[in-house]
């Protein structure tokens, strides 16, 4: 105690030398503190990558939203570039469960709740053995390319919470010129995937896929469907049409939901998740989206949010 004490007068702040949390345990656990109760939201990185995390309210019933657009950092990584999951007394928007091997099939794009573009997964990367930052740096957008996703946006209201990432060089060259994707939490249930891509030449033609990954068998009524973790529920549908979703069961144990959709040039995307959980879903929610110039407006029962078109790609409610 006396040395946390006589630590913490001389060093202030400098004392925590790094990012461990054992300095934490060391210099920190006999100070007599106020415990405050942490954010609702955090995103961990900068607009060069991050990983962006966020709750409904904190107990063991809480509704947990994650999403990532980073680079490559070691070769346990996953090409999962604008992957989001959704959590709710168990997974509900899976990550892959299981984990065999380096390189298995957890890694794969298909397995993730992201895109496939043109029916390709985002390109691999391998690099982890870079003696000094600057060597990693070097090989970002030469050599090894491990340049694979930016963050653009991040803002906590307390009703919602919002992100936005640019994934387009996690795919192969010539693949996709931009694809964002924007990520709106509305506490305590409801999440908007918003993705706008633009193909590498005006007219050129362009197919994708979108993703999600489920812990069990979806019902499915049109293009609306539903799964359960056996305690909580998911319900999916796209805001702007689209085909009847296909499933297939997955090498990581989950199944694999698809929306498939063409364009020209630009594509935009809006899908709404809401989670609950009673033993299946009530009646859907009032939602609908619409299209303009320079943003993309979703209501929610009564609620306007406003999606921008342009960078910094920015969510707000009007």
């Amino acid at each position: 105690a006396h040395f946390s004490r006589w630590l913490s007068a001389k060093r202030g702040l400098k004392r925590f030398r790094g990012d461990t949390a054992i300095f934490y345990m060391l210099y920190t656990r006999h100070l007599k503190t106020t415990p405050a109760e942490p954010p609702l939201s955090f995103l961990a990185g900068n607009e060069q990558s991050g990983h962006f995390i966020a709750r409904s309210q904190w107990d063991d019933g809480a509704t947990i939203v994650a999403f990532r657009s980073t680079d490559h950092f070691g070769d346990h990584n996953h090409y999962d570039q604008g992957g989001f999951t959704v959590y709710r007394n168990g997974l509900l928007a899976v990550d892959p469960p299981i984990y065999r091997r380096v390189g298995g099939p957890q890694q794969s794009t298909d397995n993730h709740n992201t895109l496939l573009i043109e029916g390709q997964s985002q390109r691999p990367a391998r690099g982890q053995t870079f003696r000094t930052i600057e060597i990693f740096k070097e090989n970002l957008e030469g050599g090894k390319q491990l340049e694979t996703g930016d963050i653009l946006f991040y803002k906590e209201t307390g009703s919602w919470a919002a992100v936005a990432g640019q994934v387009a060089q996690a795919y192969p060259s010539d693949t996709v010129q931009s694809c964002v994707r924007q990520l709106l939490f509305v506490r305590p249930q409801t999440i908007v995937v918003v993705d706008q891509l633009t193909a590498p030449a005006e007219e050129s033609p362009m197919n994708v896929d979108w993703l999600l990954q489920l812990p069990s068998p979806p019902s499915i009524e049109g293009t609306q469907l539903w799964s359960s973790n056996g305690s909580s529920w998911i319900r999916c549908r796209p805001l702007i049409s689209g085909g009847s979703p296909s499933v297939t069961a997955t090498p990581v144990d989950t199944h694999r939901v698809t929306f498939r959709y063409f364009g020209k040039g630009n594509l935009t995307l809006v899908h709404l998740l809401d989670v609950g959980d009673e033993e299946k879903p009530g009646a859907a929610m009032e939602a609908t989206s619409r299209l303009g110039e320079e943003s993309v407006e979703v209501v929610i029962e009564g609620k306007t949010f406003v999606f921008e078109t342009k960078p910094p790609f920015g969510v707000s409610e009007r």
